[in-house]
């Protein structure tokens, strides 16, 4: 199974660079969340 994502053109590579993101910053969110409450 390949784990790099050099084989996707470059447009889904940044798209996908995008999602991980905003999944890491939700689940930072809901990680201070739980901290605090």
């Amino acid at each position: 199974m390949r784990t790099d994502l050099d084989h996707l053109p470059a447009q889904k590579q940044r798209e996908l660079e995008r999602v991980v993101a905003i999944i890491f910053d939700e689940f930072g969110d809901a990680l201070a969340l739980a901290s605090n409450g």
